[in-house]
């Protein structure tokens, strides 16, 4: 109803959710006397429910706020004495009202010693006026941190290499984005990299010139004259297979792991384990521009957007075993996988974008998937060198 005791405390702390109450604080605004204005109902309202209403606006005088009254002149009701406003006059009701007292005095004293250390902060909590109240726990913790970078910009070590009193390392890694939050407001712009803004995927540590440990790409050498110091099965930094330069003419990138391991002996050949969407791992190797890139990787809607990806970075790459003769042969062995997202792929031929379509509107099987260790090895050996014309060693 519209004197709802119930409805006027959420209007109150509405202003303490959103953050007006702290913004008003830091910039000295006071935001007493407060007045909140009610609706005033309508005759027929005020006649069904008046009983309801009169005794809302008892609860309301309860909690001894300062009400503000209006006369209202209705035809069959005469003159009415109602409500127009609720007025808090004070900081110190306000609080009370939403037992918030003691978190304040916490967050004024947060706020104090954050902003006298860091200037800066005033403009990240005017920001976002709720953050320092969500993080005045860790205060402290924070504010070491900031100290150190400001000392030690870009300092190129692991984080479990930081020392900072106080603070142990696996706090970094659990409050990430709160440490972002105020590094990226006290630290001068040249000593971070401010266009990163994910700190996924070891974006906090590039942002901030840490070291972290470099993705890996698994490779096998498929021919033995190859080998590298007789090491066919090698797992090396990313920026390292970009420099790898392999003598080899032709490279197979799988999704599975086991497929990669069990990969039959071929002239002159490698394959790479793709990992999934991890075949972005390998897109700056440039030495890969100029060899024959066979893709193998399941037939489902994420199969052929991994092979769209791929074929982003090199164009020349053909698909292996994703075509609708495998589907037929070995449709039986096919499995649902629930949650597929289709999406727009720029990089498939006609064939591929055809089953791609087939796969999003379930012509095969509703969430259809043929994953590739799902196919008969020997079927793969006896097929893989008549249609790459690749030799096979024995």
């Amino acid at each position: 109803m519209l004197y709802d005791i119930e409805r006027v405390k959420k209007k109150i702390q509405k202003l303490y959710d959103d953050g007006t109450f702290f913004h008003a604080f830091i910039e000295r605004n006071s935001l007493f006397p407060l007045s909140l204005k009610l609706k005033t109902p309508s005759q027929n309202s005020l006649r069904e429910n008046m009983a309801t209403l009169f005794d809302e606006i008892h609860q309301l005088e309860k909690l001894q706020l300062h009400i503000e009254y209006k006369a209202f002149t209705f035809k069959s009701l005469g003159v009415q004495n109602l409500p127009v406003a609720v007025v808090i006059k004070s900081e110190e009701k306000f609080l009370k009202l939403l037992g918030k007292k003691r978190t304040f005095e916490i967050y004024q004293s947060s706020y104090r010693k954050a902003v006298s250390q860091f200037p800066h902060l005033k403009q990240l909590f005017l920001h976002k006026p709720n953050f320092l109240l969500q993080n005045s726990e860790i205060v402290d913790e924070l504010l070491a941190i900031c100290h150190f970078f400001t000392k030690k910009p870009r300092p190129n070590i692991y984080i479990r290499e930081l020392s900072i009193k106080g603070v142990d390392t696996k706090f970094i890694q659990q409050y990430k984005s709160s440490v972002d939050a105020f590094l990226s407001t006290v630290l001068d712009e040249n000593c971070f990299d401010h266009q990163i803004t994910k700190l996924s995927n070891n974006g906090f540590e590039k942002k901030y010139g840490l070291k972290y440990e470099l993705p890996l790409v698994r490779f096998r050498i498929l021919d033995e004259t190859l080998y590298i110091n007789e090491l066919n099965d090698i797992t090396i930094t990313n920026e390292a297979f970009e420099n790898l330069e392999l003598p080899c003419q032709n490279i197979f990138i799988v999704e599975n792991k086991i497929t990669m391991l069990s990969f039959m002996r071929l002239a002159n050949s490698i394959v790479i384990f793709g990992n999934g969407y991890g075949v972005s791992m390998v897109k700056n190797a440039k030495w890969m521009a100029t060899k024959n890139i066979y893709y193998w990787g399941d037939i489902d809607l994420d199969g052929f957007a991994i092979l769209s990806q791929a074929r982003g970075y090199f164009s020349q790459i053909k698909s292996l075993f994703m075509d609708e003769e495998t589907i037929e042969i070995f449709k039986d062995l096919a499995v649902s996988k629930k949650e597929q997202q289709r999406k727009n792929l720029q990089h498939l031929n006609r064939e591929e974008q055809l089953i791609y379509e087939r796969l999003s509107t379930d012509f095969y099987k509703e969430d259809f998937r043929l994953e590739q260790e799902r196919i008969p090895f020997e079927h793969i050996t006896q097929i893989l060198p008549s249609a790459t014309k690749i030799l096979p060693i024995k």
